[in-house]
């Protein structure tokens, strides 16, 4: 087992090492059971359930509350970053949220849900979004459903949009140029990397709200690095070198922690905790029992040299012991780069357009899809599929499943084809996602997943820039 690389080895060290994680992070997930592509008659019979399931709820009246599906409503957090209106949860109690029958509090309604859906689900394939809760929850059917609801609303009551919409303008800006966590590169199985440097996170540099702020801005951001059938989740590397206790920061743990299981599922692929020191063991000892025990799987403890398991060392940044000599800079936004996107979100009437385009493709895939889900319930029946959905008129179930599945493939596409929706959405987020630094320095290019590491900010480039 491997030990932190300052502690004397000790067999009843219980951290995760690299051997006993590397299964489970090295995997080729996009290719596994589960994933699109790859689904059994009954998982898709599954999916097709909680297709129905999850259609019907967004169909209801638009004004109907939607409530909380877990009994600890999670929903709302102090990362909310644009709805000043909106009644916060005390940070230090997550659980102690305000639902839809208190008083004053924010309310999510069927519309809103329904715009969040395909929202959330970006420009891919509309399975893959849906199937990431479906492996969360074992393909439990009801228990999916509630997860991707309360995710949703989650979404809605904390203004996920305004995190995009205001990027990282409304991020402190130490927590960017601290260099505590960046993008850079990817690891053998093709998923991006985020490195954490433990040392360069002061706690209480920051409010609870600015940190929660910044993660859930790394998290969406992170999204437009994964493709369905390519790279679906994300590896996490924290560098512990240099660590001590002024560095340990438990809220912020727990809240990184429900976000990639709560409202990000299936999203990280390996997670890779470097250097450890011995006083680690007691801080680690409290965070693991809020892990689920498939993320606790992809947690390994390793010393640099156990890193080329994972990160080729021609793309391993010299600061943790690999060959690429890369040194992060935070490339920020300009005050006129600032300014013109305030007017972008001034065009009100536009944006409105946009995002009802996006609501408008969705219909079609919408009607396509309760055909697909009730003709394949018919041959392969679930017992959570609901009793009765709300079908057009024009429906015939009459149809061939082979036909009906070319109807739905018109119109949702395949893993990697650009649909209507996914024409819809990049036209929206293009418009009204402030560009991050990955998008200042040409690493992402908009309305594509196209990613160009060799492009990554770097201390000469940002001082060319800015200067």
């Amino acid at each position: 087992m491997a030990e932190p690389a300052s502690s004397a080895a000790s067999s009843s060290s219980s951290l995760p090492s690299a051997a006993s994680a590397l299964g489970a992070t090295t995997a080729d997930t996009v290719h596994a059971p589960g994933h699109l592509g790859n689904l059994s008659a009954a998982q898709t019979s599954a999916l097709a359930a909680l297709w129905l399931r999850v259609l019907d709820r967004v169909s209801q009246p638009p004004e109907t509350p939607i409530p909380p599906s877990s009994s600890k409503d999670f929903a709302a957090t102090s990362a909310d970053s644009g709805k000043k209106d909106k009644k916060k949860s005390n940070p230090s109690s997550k659980t102690a949220t305000p639902t839809a029958s208190t008083s004053n509090a924010p309310i999510c309604t069927a519309a809103d849900l329904r715009a969040e859906l395909w929202l959330a689900a970006q420009d891919h394939h509309v399975d893959a979004f849906l199937l990431r809760f479906l492996r969360a929850r074992k393909f439990d059917v009801p228990a999916a459903e509630a997860m991707l609801v309360d995710a949703l609303r989650w979404r809605v009551l904390n203004n996920a949009q305004g995190v995009l919409e205001h990027g990282d303008a409304l991020v402190e800006a130490n927590q960017f140029s601290s260099g505590k966590c960046f993008w850079y590169q990817t690891d053998m199985q093709g998923r991006p990397i985020i490195y954490i440097n433990v040392k360069a996170h002061e706690r209480g540099a920051n409010s609870l709200e600015q940190l929660e702020r910044h993660t859930v801005y790394m998290m969406e951001t992170t999204r437009l690095l994964l493709t369905p059938g390519s790279a679906e989740t994300v590896t996490i590397v924290f560098n512990m070198t240099g660590f001590s206790m002024a560095n340990a920061d438990l809220d912020m743990v727990k809240f990184l922690v429900n976000c990639l299981q709560n409202y990000y599922p299936e999203s990280l692929g390996a997670c890779l905790v470097v250097n450890a020191p011995w006083l680690f063991h007691g801080i680690w000892k409290l965070i693991k029992p809020w892990l689920d025990p498939v993320v606790q799987a992809k947690v390994a403890f390793i010393k640099p040299v156990e890193l080329t398991t994972w990160i080729d060392p021609q793309r391993t940044p010299s600061f943790i012991d690999g060959k690429d000599p890369y040194a992060f800079a935070y490339w920020p936004p300009s005050a006129s780069e600032i300014a013109d996107h305030a007017k972008r979100l001034a065009e009100h009437d536009t944006i409105a357009r946009m995002r009802q385009a996006v609501i408008d493709a969705a219909a079609d895939i919408e009607r396509a899809t309760r055909t697909w889900a009730r003709a394949y319930l018919k041959e392969v029946p679930h017992p959570a599929a609901p009793a009765t959905t709300n079908l057009d008129e024009e429906v015939d179930m009459n149809s061939a499943r082979a036909e009906i599945e070319k109807a739905r493939l018109a119109v949702a596409g395949g893993v990697a084809e650009v649909t209507p929706l996914a024409r819809a959405w990049r036209e929206f987020d293009d418009f009204v996602r402030f560009p991050s630094q990955l998008h200042r320095a040409g690493v992402i290019v908009k309305g594509s997943h196209k990613v160009d590491w060799t492009k990554a900010p770097t201390p000469e480039m940002v001082k060319k820039a800015t200067a």
